[in-house]
């Protein structure tokens, strides 16, 4: 099956949408990346309760996902560690929906310096309103605002100018 023409912005927010979904996986059930990377693959072989996943993942930059994926699993604790201190509440007491995005995308605006802070931001808002709980969006805003400012320190200054 054919992936349908889309260009790299959406194929790598499809990519962190299923790289969230992943983590989202391990982090309720402990399924190893491993097993994560062969799910969530595409396939030509989908029956037709799969079809619209599978046309998904065919969509998605797949090598953007793995990338995400790998570096958020080999950095996990670190980038646990890293939000910890800004949120209002206990790590445990997140959804997991919302531990996901932010484990996701804290790696991603640590790791891939060419994309610019502002478009992790959003699409880690973008994924919470599609994904997470009613509101929280504005929490995951506020959180990934405060890792731009220590992941991208200089970034961020030179857009207040």
């Amino acid at each position: 099956m054919a992936a349908p023409k889309l260009g790299n912005a959406e194929k790598r927010s499809i990519a962190r949408h299923m790289a969230v979904q992943a983590m989202y996986q391990h982090e309720l059930n402990g399924t190893g990346i491993t097993q994560l990377l062969i799910e969530f693959r595409p396939t030509d072989e989908a029956d037709e309760e799969d079809q619209q996943i599978n046309a998904e993942r065919w969509a998605a930059d797949f090598p953007y996902f793995q990338k995400l994926l790998e570096q958020t699993f080999a950095q996990h604790d670190e980038l646990r560690d890293q939000i910890k201190p800004l949120l209002d509440r206990a790590w445990g007491s997140l959804d997991p929906v919302e531990q996901s995005i932010l484990l996701i995308c804290s790696s991603e605006l640590k790791n891939q310096m060419e994309v610019p802070f502002r478009v992790v931001v959003n699409e880690a808002v973008e994924l919470a309103k599609d994904m997470g709980a009613e509101e929280s969006y504005k929490y995951i805003n506020g959180v990934m605002d405060k890792l731009a400012q220590d992941y991208r320190r200089f970034e961020v200054a030179a857009l207040k100018g």
